[in-house]
Formats: C-alpha cells, structure tokens, sequence
C-alpha cells in the first residue's frame, strides 16, 4: 500500500486532474488495472470489468451469505466486443475493470453515470473506505421493460478521491469480520397454500414461518376481503342485483297469503305485482345498501392498512 506522491499537496480536499497522474493512480490502484485515459476532470472513470452476477434467488441470510445468492453470468461476443444482457427486473452486480489498493489517508466517492439511469437501470452509489483492496462492485436493477445490454469497458461510474488531512487509525475491514449482520433482510412473500404443496417445500426459513405465523380463519377473510372485496363493495350494480333477487326470494312467500285477500283486476296478473313489489322493495332498500357499502369501505381500508 503505496503512499500518494508528494505532488499531491493539498488535504481535505478532492483531487483534480492536475493531481491524477500515473504516479497518483499507481498509488491508489493496482498495477496494471488503471488506464490515465479515464481520468477527467475531478474524477476517474470506473469501467465495466470481466465480472457480472445476476440474483438466482431471494434470502433473509446474513450478509456474507448474500452474495451466493448471484452467480456469473456468460458473455456473447458482437462485432468483436463482449457484451452482457440484463433482463427486466432483474438485479445484477457489475464489477469494476480497477482493482484498488488505498492509501490509508485517501477515501473514495462513487456515482454512477447518468446514462445508466437513462436506460431505466437504478444503480447504487457507493463508497471506498481508507486501506481499501481489491475490485469494488456497483449493484444495479433494470425497471426499463426492455433488456439492456452491458459491454466491457464502457464507463459504468466515475470515482471522485478525497485526500485526508491524516491517515485513519482502522483501515477497512469487510463487515463480516466485524460481525456486522445484514440489518435489510429479504423476507419471503408468505401465501396460503393446499397441502400438496406444503410437502414439496425444502426451504427451511419457509417452514419456519409457516409454523410461526399460523393460518387462521381470519387471516383467510382478510386476504379475501383485501384482493375481493373492495371490487365487489364498489359495483353498485352487483349488490342491487342481488339485493332484488334476495328480497324475491325472501318476501314474496310471506307476502303472497296476504295478496290471495285482495281482489285484483284481471289485467293485473301476477307477474306485474312481482315487479311492482320489487320495485317498492328496491326504492327502501336503496338507502341501506349504500350505508353498507360505506361500512364494507371502511373495514376493507383499515385491514389493507
């Protein structure tokens, strides 16, 4: 770990290309990983390297264990360049071509390049911590609906070093080694399943929390009524509908002893009386329907909270 040369005065202050020399990158990249080309302005372009990993799988596990959870993915080779595929939605590490070695009184500021937040990726900005090794990657997501092709060496971020007034007593440490835990964990969606497939799960933070959370009659009315229910509350036209065929059912046995007393005309047939009540029934019961509406609203609102 090589100290910057004594070229580079000024502390407390970024670097700008007057100080990016070769003997300033020498100091802070390893040999051979560095190109002065990259240097611009008050910054240096970070470019795409050999490694890219998209996510296989979701995890809760601890922070160290996370990484398995990407693997490499292979390049296709076009017109001579090799270029890489990411797919929507999916989530990828793309790591650096620079491989860093720190001095212990230089830490970096890592932001990544606007195009990539034009072609609909979500890139992560980072940092380089003091006494930093080793090749840094930048974690990306596609929201854009089409795949977005990635080729080594394109500029990926630029890196903006920051020279300290003094060397920091504890270089950088990876966080396992701290035993810092992952504190953002991934939880995986819970769903109610039938019991063929309870036997065909294998994973066993899965099981865990199936055994923990339970499945009760009331969770099952709140998934109904969260996912259904707001629907059906809010067509007005289903709940007439079956309102007026309920009081059909209902209230034309109770009322039909009580029409056999009264003497209609013949043209009235019985037909038309069964309009003409559920009408009646229809205008009554109007009011009512709409304050059950308003009630099923309520509690649908408070449960999907």
């Amino acid at each position: 770990m090589a100290d910057l040369p004594d070229s580079v005065k000024n502390s407390g202050s970024f670097l700008t290309d007057r100080d990016l020399s070769e003997d300033t990158l020498g100091s802070i990249f390893q040999e051979g990983t560095f190109d002065i080309k990259s240097v611009r302005h008050a910054s240096y372009q970070l470019r795409l390297g050999n490694t890219v990993k998209v996510n296989i799988k979701n995890t809760s596990e601890q922070s160290d264990q996370v990484l398995e959870n990407f693997q490499q993915v292979k390049w296709s080779v076009e017109d001579g360049q090799s270029c890489i595929d990411i797919k929507p939605r999916q989530r990828a590490l793309i790591y650096t071509e620079e491989k860093f070695d720190f001095p212990d009184n230089v830490m970096g500021f890592v932001i990544c390049r606007g195009l990539l937040f034009s072609l609909g990726m979500t890139p992560g900005n980072t940092y380089v911590d003091p006494g930093f090794q080793g090749e840094l990657y930048i974690t990306i997501v596609n929201t854009n609906e089409n795949t977005i092709r990635l080729c080594k060496g394109m500029h990926i971020a630029r890196l903006f070093i920051f020279k300290l007034e003094e060397s920091v007593n504890g270089t950088y440490l990876a966080g396992k080694h701290l035993g810092i835990e992952q504190q953002l964990a991934e939880i995986p969606v819970r769903e109610y399943w039938p019991k063929h497939k309870l036997k065909d799960i294998k994973d066993e933070k899965i099981l865990a929390s199936i055994m923990m959370d339970g499945c009760s009659i009331g969770d099952l009315l709140n998934q109904i009524i969260s996912r259904h229910g707001q629907h059906f509350i809010t067509n007005r036209r289903w709940l007439t509908f079956l309102t007026g065929i309920l009081i059909i059912i209902i209230a034309w046995p109770m009322i039909l002893p009580l029409l056999a007393k009264i003497k209609l005309p013949d043209w009235f047939t019985e037909e038309i009386l069964k309009v003409v009540i559920t009408l009646m029934f229809g205008a009554i019961l109007v009011p009512i329907i709409n304050l059950v509406q308003k009630l099923f609203s309520s509690i649908s609102s408070k449960m999907n909270k």
